[in-house]
């Protein structure tokens, strides 16, 4: 999340979250998010496609399913239960490899229960196919899944570098990050009021119009930061 108060950490946002269960993550599955996007599912392990779920609860908080992805109402992902042993050591794998190429991976996320990892790529090239496959292959107890998204890291980080040197925003949007998910920014946006609504203040779609990337909207301080991997 790059914030008007400097630039620190803005490398490190490569990593949506990385994941667990690949059972969500089946070959070929489409989000339920409605992006459409189709996915490839890489690794040994079994990993039966399940059905787009309603929303399911998490303690207080609905959660909804987008692949094996778990998504709260303000589009943040959510996390159950524990990191399997080797879990992290792939996905620390699959981070070095996409912070090595920006312009051709847009981050990286574990699935919601932890089942495996979702690697979000722009350029779906052979060799990047080839590079993930070869990391997959020596973790084959987790499955990966690859989906492509409509813009690299590189893109997202220049978008919200462009988004916190708005003029007409400042004061109104507090920070601004990469959300590999739907290949585009999270935007928080400073809360007004006791029910504050993000779009009363900015228009997501014409924010959207001006970075030409997907947009989604945030109050300052309520929403938890996305859970990049570092």
């Amino acid at each position: 999340m790059i914030g008007r108060g400097g630039l620190a950490g803005a490398l490190a946002v490569l990593a949506a979250a990385l994941l667990p269960s690949l059972a969500a993550c089946g070959p070929d599955s489409t989000d339920e998010a409605g992006s459409g996007a189709r996915e490839s599912a890489i690794g040994t392990t079994a990993a039966p496609t399940e059905s787009a779920a309603p929303a399911e609860s998490s303690g207080e908080e609905a959660v909804t399913r987008d692949g094996c992805l778990r998504v709260n109402a303000v589009g943040d992902l959510v996390f159950e239960g524990e990191i399997a042993p080797g879990l992290q050591e792939l996905a620390d794998r699959l981070n070095a490899a996409a912070a090595a190429a920006p312009g051709q991976y847009a981050g990286t996320a574990f699935c919601g229960r932890y089942e495996g990892v979702v690697v979000f790529v722009k350029d779906d090239s052979e060799d990047t196919a080839e590079q993930v496959a070869k990391i997959a292959g020596e973790h084959a107890e987790f499955a990966v899944t690859v989906r492509p998204v409509g813009a690299s890291l590189a893109e997202l980080e220049a978008a919200s570098l462009a988004v916190m040197a708005i003029p007409e925003y400042e004061g109104v949007i507090t920070g601004s990050g990469p959300d590999a998910r739907i290949g585009g920014l999270v935007v928080d946006v400073m809360a007004e009021g006791s029910s504050p609504d993000p779009e009363e203040l900015v228009d997501a779609g014409a924010l959207a119009a001006k970075v030409g990337l997907p947009v989604r909207l945030r109050v300052a301080g309520q929403g938890q930061l996305l859970p990049y991997v570092e």
